[in-house]
């Protein structure tokens, strides 16, 4: 089969399991607040999770363009569905850009993938003020050829229903906060003592509390490639490109319900077109950044970093104002919890994405590096 004939069919598993799963199952699990079992269980049937890790690393070797289409499929369905499913794809990712397929991480990351089981990331940490390049836990030499660390994590996404772990941490106690290192973590490695309960406002699925996280690993489970290197070639885009066509997906689908109402009424409501433009806008951004992760093979610098999170900032703004242009044109119907005309649910989960790495701290990453360029 040519790579045109496995983007469709992948694409359609995708859009009947949206039919058939994700989408039906996604108001309980935003009324429960419980983790979406049965819809990234029916991904991992359909072989969907891992799909971007490369073959070398026993996956399918997707490229960023496919797997963004598959996110915006998805949060079509469910938002937390896509964003669970988004960020599994991202560390999944880094996780192969940072292990040789020989080693014993790059075998242990081949059986995740084979087994169809779920990354968490583990990043966040108490007291750095959300920076995601800076570290307070070492990794600590435990001796006969093994690690210890433990991390305070204010948030890790559905970090209790993962089989494994993408964890940052200083490289030893004697190196600087910015010395990071990663160590890949499978859940027997792993203790959580919860700290928090997850009840937000949107994004229920995700189930992401607080953790103090304990890691008892092999000291071959932490990666050789410095964090930083895989941040700003992997993770940094990867995030933006998949969170953003996640949000992307849920407005259209709020663009959709309220197109839709809009029809049976017979009315035609200016603010449907601005919602489209802004769509489209989010749209383009994400081909461009795509584009560019392409041409880059792995290098990038300051600049091309500012672009990425313009990204993530522009489209975490412009998908919320989109539905709200939506809620705006549908009215009441629009405006309740429930209801064939309802974009709450769309709304509730969108207002999460400027708080993903605070859109404040990205603009200061911003304005260093255009005073760099620009001096």
């Amino acid at each position: 089969m040519n790579p045109v004939d496995i983007a469709a069919s992948m694409l359609d598993t995708v859009d009947e399991l949206v039919a058939e799963v994700v989408g039906p199952a996604a108001d309980a699990v935003d009324a429960e607040g419980r983790f979406p079992t049965e819809s990234i269980a029916a991904l991992g049937d359909a072989g969907l999770l891992s799909t971007g890790v490369p073959e070398s690393h026993g996956g399918c070797g997707v490229g960023l363009r496919l797997l963004s289409q598959i996110g915006r499929r998805l949060g079509r369905g469910c938002g937390s569905t896509s964003m669970i499913w988004a960020m599994h794809e991202v560390q999944a990712a880094t996780l192969a850009a940072g292990t040789d397929p020989g080693s014993e991480a790059g075998l242990a990351l081949a059986r995740v993938v084979a087994n169809q089981e779920l990354i968490a990331s583990v990043t966040s940490e108490a007291g750095i003020g959300g920076g995601l390049r800076t570290s307070r836990a070492p990794v600590v030499d435990a001796g006969a050829g093994a690690i210890s660390l433990e991390k305070t994590a204010p948030t890790v996404s559905y970090g209790e229903s993962a089989q494994a772990y993408l964890i940052t941490a200083r490289r030893d106690a004697d190196s600087a906060p910015d010395d990071q290192v990663v160590v890949f973590a499978d859940r027997e490695h792993v203790e959580l003592e919860k700290l928090s309960r997850w009840d937000p406002m949107g994004m229920r699925g995700t189930q992401s509390p607080g953790f103090v996280v304990r890691v008892n690993a092999p000291r071959t489970r932490v990666l050789d490639e410095p964090f930083g290197t895989l941040a700003l070639a992997v993770m940094v885009p990867w995030s933006h490109v998949l969170w953003a066509s996640a949000w992307l997906g849920i407005a259209q689908q709020a663009f959709t319900i309220t197109a839709r109402a809009g029809r049976k009424r017979g009315r035609e409501d200016v603010r449907l077109a601005e919602a489209a433009r802004m769509l489209t806008q989010i749209d383009a951004s994400i081909e461009d950044i795509i584009a560019r992760v392409e041409r880059s093979q792995g290098v990038a610098g300051p600049t091309a970093l500012a672009r990425y999170n313009d990204l993530k900032i522009s489209a975490s703004l412009l998908a919320v104002d989109a539905v709200v242009r939506c809620l705006e044109s549908g009215g009441m119907a629009a405006y309740m919890e429930r209801g064939p005309s309802s974009v709450a649910r769309a709304l509730r989960d969108l207002y999460s994405a400027r708080l993903m790495i605070d859109n404040d701290r990205l603009d200061t990453t911003n304005a260093a590096v255009a005073a760099l360029r620009w001096r």
